[in-house]
């Protein structure tokens, strides 16, 4: 069997100048890695992120036939860096990180979970509360996840705005940003804030092993779906490498005795090709709050 090696990047990443990124993606002839790198992001901790992605990336090794490095991004720009430098192969981007490494870097949608296509938000308060809608909410402290996180920012932004009418730095107290959605869920928790927006896998996988008790916790308001996650990878990356990794995810069966740790970890039941015109949605309101210029990854 492949190996899986594992890099935690931990080291804050200074922001680069807007110089540095460019709308233009890189231009590299095709490639083929001796060594995958895969990228995801720290929205947990790194003891669980380990947990639950060293299985796929075991079946991936075995399936591609390569040795598998996985690298833990410091943050969510850090993980578009990168995937800029050219410093991994496959990434697991949130969907507003898959649309800046596509306009930035040409960066193409390999697969998505099922529950990829119809993803939602959770708005949560304290069990107890007596607020009853967003509304109630005016005026006291609330907390997105980070800066860059589809389901923790960008489309409860979103959703505040079109279904509400609130702007979130005019109605509420506080406008805080977290680092992941564990910790905007603990801020919660630890009366910090009154309101925050999280991601609804994690709160599950938070109550499953341990770290958040059932019921601790209210939500408040559930958005919308939209699509979020996906599986990307470098346009250059040689063409048999792109088949393979495709065809191993859309193998995954839960069917499959020998795939179901995999699947349960990911909270999927299998994987679908994932197409650009996915994150048309996500593309319009990255460019309406200006996420696709540079300078703003």
């Amino acid at each position: 069997m492949k190996s899986v090696r594992i890099i935690v990047l931990a080291v804050l990443i200074v922001a680069a100048s807007a110089t540095y990124f460019s709308f233009q993606p890189l231009q590299r002839s095709t490639y083929t890695p001796s060594i995958l790198r895969v990228g995801i992001l720290p929205d947990q901790n790194t003891a669980r992120l380990l947990t639950r992605f060293s299985p796929l990336l075991d079946y991936i090794a075995e399936e591609a036939g390569l040795e598998v490095k996985l690298i833990i991004a410091s943050d969510y720009s850090h993980l578009l860096q990168l995937f800029g430098n050219n410093e991994v192969d496959m990434v697991r981007f949130g969907g507003l990180g898959f649309v800046q490494a596509n306009a930035f870097y040409g960066a193409e949608p390999l697969v998505m979970r099922d529950i990829d296509t119809r993803f939602v938000s959770w708005f949560l308060v304290r069990e107890g509360s007596a607020v009853q809608s967003i509304a109630d909410m005016e005026g006291k402290p609330f907390s997105f996840g980070s800066h860059l996180s589809t389901s923790g920012h960008l489309m409860p932004r979103h959703f505040l705005n079109t279904n509400h009418q609130i702007v979130p730095e005019a109605f509420f107290s506080k406008v805080h940003y977290s680092n992941a959605h564990d910790e905007t869920v603990y801020s919660i928790i630890n009366d910090e804030v009154a309101l925050g927006a999280v991601n609804p896998i994690i709160v599950k996988e938070m109550i499953e092993d341990g770290r958040l008790e059932l019921n601790v916790l209210r939500i408040l308001w559930e958005t919308p779906p939209y699509p979020d996650y996906v599986w990307a990878i470098h346009s250059a990356l040689e063409r048999k490498i792109k088949i393979q990794l495709r065809n191993a995810f859309l193998a995954l069966d839960p069917a499959n005795e020998q795939h179901v740790e995999i699947l349960n970890n990911l909270h999927s039941s299998g994987f679908l090709p994932a197409g650009v015109h996915d994150f048309d949605l996500l593309k319009k309101i990255a460019l309406s709050l200006g996420l696709l210029e540079a300078g703003n990854q």
